[in-house]
């Protein structure tokens, strides 16, 4: 059985990382690049501040699985957790909420692309 844990000894430090994407920028190829750049292995995503220009999105309709195609959506939520790993890359998922109409409605966010000045927070911890 693989346990993924550790025993610390000295401080921890909570950090955070905030990516600001340029326009068309893949938003998991970012995250990724980001964290190869600052050695960060694990992190959670506190918030996606800013628009997609294109999303492709997951969620259940009752109890089928569909996916759906946004243009020009502004994220109001978004959660998730990634980790970085040599034989996989990044392994994660991000949950996102936008508003439709008079409804918000949360997705799992498949592939998306930034507009100019999208924001992602992430947080992850340092050890002495």
């Amino acid at each position: 059985m693989s346990l993924d844990s550790l025993v610390v000894n000295g401080k921890i430090h909570k950090k955070k990382l905030t990516i600001e994407l340029e326009e068309g920028e893949d938003i998991h190829t970012s995250i990724k690049e980001a964290m190869l750049i600052h050695n960060v292995n694990k992190a959670d995503l506190l918030r996606i501040r800013g628009i997609f220009s294109k999303a492709s999105l997951n969620y259940f309709n009752r109890s089928a699985y569909k996916n759906k195609d946004l243009e020009n959506a502004q994220v109001i939520a978004s959660s998730g957790h990634f980790k970085l790993s040599n034989k996989t890359g990044l392994f994660g998922t991000i949950k996102t909420a936008f508003r439709e109409g008079a409804k918000n409605n949360t997705y799992t966010l498949v592939k998306a692309n930034a507009k100019e000045g999208l924001k992602i927070e992430l947080e992850f911890i340092e050890m002495d």
